[in-house]
């Protein structure tokens, strides 16, 4: 018999996903996402906009990712995110407020300031 392995399972269904979401357009994979979120699926969201930011670089697509990230406590990533979310000309206040919420929660209080004044 064979042994269950978690991994493979795992594995399977991330390829399922990704060949799901080759068709898809950059639209359409920002709406999944966005119905993922809704619907509470934070992994499912994060494939579809994984998805979508390989196929065009998109400032929506990195502020939801970094939100995401930021929901779940992964504070360094959703800075990363939100720094690319605002490189790619995402309006600040909201991108930003996000930066700086990141900065904070990492303690980094002087990138906070500088993010304030800026």
């Amino acid at each position: 018999m064979y042994a269950y392995r978690p991994w493979r399972v795992a594995t399977a269904l991330v390829l399922v996903a990704r060949l799901a979401a080759c068709g898809d357009s950059p639209d359409r994979l920002l709406a999944r996402a966005q119905q993922a979120v809704a619907a509470n699926e934070p992994k499912a969201a994060e494939i579809h906009l994984k998805n979508l930011l390989q196929q065009q670089e998109r400032a929506d697509a990195r502020l939801l990712l970094g939100q995401l990230h930021a929901a779940a406590g992964a504070w360094r990533s959703a800075g990363k995110e939100f720094e690319l979310a605002l490189a790619a000309g995402h309006e600040p206040a909201i991108a930003g407020l996000g930066l700086a919420e990141s900065h904070h929660q990492l303690g980094e209080w002087k990138k906070v300031l500088e993010r304030i004044a800026a």
